[in-house]
C-alpha cells in the first residue's frame, strides 16, 4: 500500500514522505530477511508432529505470491493435521 501511495504522490509534505518512506524500508527489510529463513522454517516444520507450522508455512507463502509452494504446504499441513 505504501509503494502505491508513493507511486500516486499521495504524500505532499515532506515529514510525511520521510516518515513513510523510513517505514517502508523497513517492511522490506523483514520482509527479504523473513523469506531468507522460510525454506529453514518449512523444513522445521516438516519435523513437527502435527501439521500447524506447516499450514502457517503456507500461509506466509501465499503473502509473498508463491502460491506453488503455499500449497503445498498447506496440503501437507492438512495431511498431517493436528
Amino acid at each position: 500500500m505504501l509503494q502505491q501511495a508513493f507511486a500516486k504522490s499521495v504524500f505532499v509534505e515532506q515529514r510525511d514522505k520521510d516518515r513513510y518512506q523510513h517505514l517502508l524500508e523497513g517492511a522490506k527489510q523483514r520482509a527479504a530477511k523473513d523469506q531468507a529463513q522460510l525454506a529453514a522454517v518449512e523444513q522445521n516444520a516438516n519435523a513437527a508432529p502435527n501439521g500447524d507450522a506447516l499450514v502457517q508455512v503456507g500461509a506466509a507463502y501465499i503473502s509473498y505470491g508463491q502460491n506453488d509452494k503455499a500449497v503445498a504446504a498447506l496440503s501437507q499441513g492438512i495431511a498431517k493435521a493436528g
